[in-house]
């Protein structure tokens, strides 16, 4: 069998094409890996920060479905707003694909959890009353998403499967 050099040079063409399809493929999804992380470490740290800013009271029933929430103040409602807005940038992120499954899966579990709670339920009504467009909205597309469901006080489903947000 008898190659000539042209042969050798498409071969070698070819082999590097796939090599570098190969790299670009694998450098993408690293700088997607990376982005992540960078996102989950930013946000952790801004979790800590809100989380702090709850009232000390506040934040042993935060995520307690059966203790009895703490008495009402502006401290407690400037808390839940910034970790309810926190959560709204959070899914935003996730739902433009910003944000892994994986990661949302974490804060989603959380967040249900959280919005659960009686402190929250009773935060939600004082809530309703600022007319926080931009949260409402976050929550009524987590609703769309079927992200959070049937969460009694806040959110439910009705008999034909739609979803209300009471706002």
């Amino acid at each position: 069998m008898n190659i000539d050099f042209n042969t050798y040079v498409g071969i070698g063409t070819l082999i590097a094409t796939v090599i570098a399809a190969v790299g670009l493929i694998v450098g993408i999804r690293v700088y997607h890996r990376q982005m992540n992380a960078q996102v989950f470490i930013e946000y952790t740290k801004r979790y800590e920060n809100v989380l702090s800013s709850f009232p000390q009271e506040a934040q042993k029933v935060r995520l307690d479905l059966t203790g009895k929430p703490p008495e009402p103040s502006k401290e407690i409602t400037k808390a839940v707003l910034r970790y309810l807005n926190l959560c709204s940038e959070e899914f935003y992120l996730w739902n433009q694909g910003y944000l892994s499954k994986k990661i949302w899966q974490i804060w989603e579990a959380e967040l249900k959890r959280t919005l659960q709670s009686p402190l929250l339920k009773r935060e939600w009504d004082e809530l309703k009353k600022m007319n926080l467009k931009l949260i409402q909205s976050s929550l009524i597309m987590l609703i769309k998403s079927k992200s959070i469901i049937n969460i009694q006080g806040i959110i439910s489903s009705t008999a034909d499967g739609a979803f209300v947000l009471y706002i």
